[in-house]
């Protein structure tokens, strides 16, 4: 796969992602969640022109950067 990613990893967009995650009031900007791609705290990977969080069993991947990034948010 993609980057070494597990042959379980699946894929969810960027966008798909921030609406599960956050309320439509309390989403944050598509910019900031790219700044938060490009300094690693959410486990995302570019395909052609789109970013996809990784995803385990239709779950986001659970470790520290992403609960981290998500405190920081909310």
């Amino acid at each position: 796969m993609w980057g070494g990613a597990s042959k379980h990893m699946k894929l969810m967009t960027l966008a798909e992602w921030a609406d599960s995650m956050f309320t439509p009031k309390s989403k944050p900007h598509i910019n900031t969640l790219h700044k938060l791609i490009m300094r690693g705290e959410i486990p995302a990977r570019k395909l052609g022109n789109k970013w996809y969080v990784e995803v385990d069993g239709g779950r986001q991947a659970q470790n520290s950067t992403v609960e981290k990034a998500r405190s920081k948010l909310i």
